[in-house]
């Protein structure tokens, strides 16, 4: 597998978990500003995906097949002690641990596929971008 193909594969996977995860938590939430943050991100995360698949598709390469565990991560990560706290806190903490991994996965990524194609490295950069700002935001539940 080439470095864009590669690439575009660990963007679309990344991507793939941010959308599970933000609708998942979606219907979870009940704080106004919290819902809508997550609206932002899952539009975010829905365009990055796009993108990922038509570079791909244009490329005639195959999308990567993600693995989804039975009780996806965003579900099982609310298991914060759901009963203990604030539960907008607990929400915001489950997706801060989500956004630092796929911060975490995505870098790694571009690190690894530092000679991909201008583009390619744009929409891995952009999914970074995503999940970093995604992280700031949440950080104002945290009390």
């Amino acid at each position: 597998m080439d470095v864009n193909t590669e690439l575009l594969n660990q963007v679309y996977q990344n991507s793939q978990m941010g959308q599970l995860a933000a609708r998942q938590l979606s219907q979870l939430i009940d704080d106004p500003d919290m819902q809508e943050h997550l609206d932002t991100q899952l539009l975010r995360y829905d365009y990055i995906n796009n993108q990922a698949l038509q570079m791909l598709n244009a490329a005639g390469q195959a999308v990567g097949n993600l693995v989804l565990p039975e009780k996806p991560a965003a579900q099982a990560a609310m298991g914060l002690n759901p009963l203990t706290g604030n539960r907008t806190q607990n929400e915001a903490e489950a997706m801060l641990q989500n956004g630092a991994a796929g911060i975490a996965y995505i870098t790694k990524s571009i690190n690894q596929c530092k000679d991909a194609d201008i583009p390619v490295l744009n929409l891995a950069k952009q999914l970074l971008y995503t999940e970093e700002v995604n992280v700031e935001k949440l950080k104002k539940y945290l009390h």
